[in-house]
């Protein structure tokens, strides 16, 4: 196997690994000014403490929250956890440079990652890691505005973890061209909506959640990861701010 795949076939990809992660990935989208869906970016579905949660980056939902400094924030977002549900509960996010949002649901209907059972704490340098994420843009989607369906393409990558350090670490991101089928396809285009994807590596054959995608730097051929070591973080927090102050 190359070093290097992208794709929107996940058993190209790795049959067992990427199918293993996609159920708990999972789209946000908004409703446009047409009422159309409008793809916006990723995000990881998690279970913590019995409740359920989306993780993303927070500049993927910040901008359409009420109070998020927003002079006129955009349309409301949704995802499909399977079920199509608006983006309505609890979010708590961290600013820049962990650019996190933990996005807590009123409903699901699956239990998603368990939190910290299923993280990677930490990563090592050069080793194999994946990603699958949703391309923010409509010809990625197979979407029948007659039929009023929406489908979401994954798109999957499997990379090499670099400069694992702090709260960050960056995935090398050289093969540029999408494969179908084994077959080279035209270059991918732009990642946007990439951000929110999870970045899972393998432990003990079983993959774990390792970081959030938040930055995809082009020129460099580099995509940034918030690791989970900040992801854990923030879920103490939230658990402490939930039981309050002893007495």
């Amino acid at each position: 196997m190359r070093n290097e795949i992208i794709s929107t076939d996940l058993g190209e990809i790795h049959d067992f690994w990427a199918r293993a992660v996609y159920p708990y990935t999972a789209p946000i989208f908004e409703a446009n000014y047409r009422l159309e869906p409008d793809p916006i970016g990723s995000a990881v579905r998690a279970t913590f403490a019995e409740k359920e949660y989306l993780v993303t980056a927070a500049h993927v939902i910040n901008r359409h929250l009420q109070g998020s400094g927003c002079d006129q924030p955009e349309g409301a977002p949704y995802s499909f956890i399977p079920e199509q549900i608006e983006i309505e509960g609890k979010v708590d996010t961290a600013a820049d440079p962990i650019d996190l949002a933990i996005i807590e649901l009123p409903r699901a209907s699956r239990r998603g990652l368990q939190i910290p059972q299923h993280l990677a704490l930490q990563v090592t340098d050069g080793e194999r890691c994946l990603f699958v994420g949703f391309q923010a843009r409509p010809k990625s989607w197979e979407i029948d505005s007659s039929r009023l369906t929406i489908r979401p393409k994954p798109l999957a990558y499997m990379g090499t973890v670099r400069n694992p350090t702090g709260e960050r670490f960056s995935i090398t991101f050289s093969e540029k061209h999408l494969y179908r089928r084994g077959v080279k396809q035209n270059p991918v285009g732009k990642l946007n909506g990439i951000s929110g994807a999870g970045v899972f590596v393998l432990r003990h054959d079983t993959p774990r959640l390792a970081g959030i995608v938040i930055e995809y730097h082009k020129r460099r051929s580099e995509i940034i990861v918030t690791n989970s070591r900040a992801l854990w973080v923030m879920f103490g927090m939230k658990a402490a701010s939930s039981t309050g102050p002893s007495q």
